[in-house]
């Protein structure tokens, strides 16, 4: 159940609303120490813009597999896995390199 007791006492005191997040402040938590630094930001950016970026790449390759194979196009779809398990392969050891920089930074 809800606690009412700070809209009462708003609407006692006059004021015109009620807002139930005035005491929580946004935080990166864990990755706040890594962030106020501008250069571990910058690459922080860079990582976070290659994720995505191999991601799109690992979505498109799925695509590309699958078109490959429904049409039976043995050639393309060969094609298509080897670059799908690249960019599955790229992703997972982006992802690797973020973790581990985020180890090495914190110690």
């Amino acid at each position: 159940m809800m606690d009412i007791s700070p809209l009462v006492t708003v609407l006692a005191s006059g004021e015109t609303h009620w807002n139930p997040f005035k005491k929580i402040a946004p935080s990166f938590g864990p990755f706040a120490p890594i962030l106020e630094n501008r250069v571990y930001a910058l690459i922080a950016l860079a990582w976070a813009l290659a994720l995505c970026y191999l991601g799109y790449r690992l979505i498109v390759n799925i695509a590309a597999f699958a078109k490959a194979k429904k049409g039976r196009y043995g050639a393309d779809m060969n094609e298509a896995k080897e670059d799908m398990v690249w960019s599955a392969g790229a992703l997972v050891g982006v992802a690797a390199i973020g973790s581990i920089f985020g180890v090495l930074v914190a110690f």
